[in-house]
């Protein structure tokens, strides 16, 4: 038997990889969704409450995820990933089946269905079932690669030692139980990040000027953010004569985002770092907006936009069936934070943003006027007013909200013209309130 030539065989593999992915591509590909649409936002918000126990002392903090939970996250990233599909979820035991249709622009008629199945197991809940059309995936190849991307976000440990983010994860009576890690584990671990992303030299010296700044404050229980923003920022501008200035403002973020949810990272470590006093942190008046802001604007660092809106969004979802209701005001705090981030650490703007903060105390400068915004939704008046994130009155409030952001002047190009934007007229606002126009 004649034996094929080199150049038929080279011939062979070229024809095998372009024919299997688009052998791939066919099988995965079904003429009908299995998902026609989002479900209605009122079956979201009947699961318990999303997050139940807060961070005290070193205890654990627990997180419950019903389906409708679930739905609501997915569903909301995907729409921010401007993805035309929807999921539909159900948790039975210990078991959680899912099924995700995607619509492909470029395939009409054609559509992208993923059914997941995953039982709970020791340590984890493991994928037991993945088929993408009618190819199956093999569960060991799928649950390997998850473990993988969990360790490196930090969320589950790889390195000895690191107990990492999440301790337990559960399926467990139609629930997903996830288990993070107490206020001192996760002191630590923000510390040593925050110290590996920006530098221990970097981070002492904000450390040193921010704890200045709240010893020089004439107040002793609450202080302004934009008093800390322009302390910090003013350094910054000096230090990036010689350093990157996206690096400083970067190591800025961080520190204050540390700061404002409580956390003193650098006096508990070795060294003689002199204590931060403690401080409420205010944006607009309100201690929960500078959490929200700089924990985004935090997020933004790594390039987590998606993640840090579904984040808030989960949150404030949450709230409309337990807690202080849903609210458009956090809502629009983390998007500013989000674009903070993003912009204070890009080349173009990080001098830019030096500057103007380091001469400004007003955080009307990074942050606009929120205060007509609608909150403490509860679930029934939620559904009333806005149905669910999809409908027009909600996506008005939030092109609102955004319209707002882009309008302060911190966040255009350096040289860019002054841009006029067409005022929003948007469903859902507080009766009677003045639509101000954060500039």
């Amino acid at each position: 038997m004649k034996r094929p030539s080199r150049a038929a065989i080279v011939r062979g593999i070229l024809v095998a990889l372009v024919l299997l992915p688009m052998t791939a591509l066919w099988s995965a590909l079904e003429p009908n969704p299995l998902v026609n649409a989002p479900l209605p936002a009122s079956h979201a918000y009947d699961g318990q409450d999303l997050l139940r126990a807060r961070k005290r002392g070193g205890e654990a903090r627990a997180v419950h995820l019903t389906a409708g939970d679930i739905e609501a996250a997915v569903n909301d990233l995907m729409a921010r990933k401007k993805l035309d599909g929807a999921i539909r979820t159900d948790m039975q035991g210990g078991c959680l089946a899912a099924t995700v249709t995607l619509r492909l622009p470029y395939l009409a008629g054609w559509f992208l269905n993923i059914r997941l199945t995953v039982e709970d197991g020791d340590p984890l809940p493991a994928v037991t079932g993945l088929r993408v059309g009618s190819l199956p995936l093999p569960p060991k190849v799928v649950n390997a690669f998850v473990i993988h991307q969990m360790e490196k976000k930090g969320l589950l440990p790889n390195v000895p030692g690191d107990q990492g983010l999440i301790l337990s994860a559960h399926i467990r009576d139609g629930k997903l139980e996830l288990t993070f890690t107490g206020e001192s584990q996760t002191a630590e671990r923000l510390r040593a990040l925050i110290t590996e992303a920006a530098g221990a030299e970097r981070i002492r010296s904000y450390h040193d000027r921010l704890a200045n700044a709240l010893s020089e404050s004439n107040t002793h229980h609450f202080i302004r953010l934009g008093i800390l923003t322009r302390a910090l920022f003013a350094l910054a501008a000096q230090r990036s004569g010689i350093t990157d200035p996206a690096a400083e403002n970067r190591a800025v973020i961080l520190l204050l985002a540390a700061y404002v949810n409580g956390y003193d990272l650098m006096s508990g470590s070795d060294g003689d770092a002199q204590p931060l006093p403690v401080r409420s942190v205010l944006l607009q008046g309100r201690q929960d907006l500078g959490r929200h802001f700089m924990t985004s604007a935090a997020f933004a660092l790594a390039g987590q936009r998606t993640l840090t809106d579904a984040i808030g969004l989960i949150k404030e979802l949450n709230d409309t069936h337990s807690g202080s209701g849903f609210s458009f005001t956090d809502l629009a705090a983390d998007r500013a934070g989000t674009v903070f981030g993003k912009r204070a650490t890009q080349p173009q703007y990080a001098r830019r943003i030096q500057g103007i903060l380091a001469a400004s105390t007003d955080d009307a400068v990074f942050m606009p006027n929120v205060g007509d915004l609608p909150e403490r939704l509860r679930g029934a008046e939620f559904f009333e007013r806005f149905r669910d994130v999809y409908s027009p009155q909600f996506e008005r409030l939030t092109q609102l909200i955004d319209e707002r952001i882009d309008r302060l002047s911190l966040y255009t190009a350096p040289d860019s013209q002054a841009i006029t934007h067409k005022k929003a007229s948007p469903e859902g606002l507080a009766p009677g309130a003045e639509k101000a126009d954060g500039t």
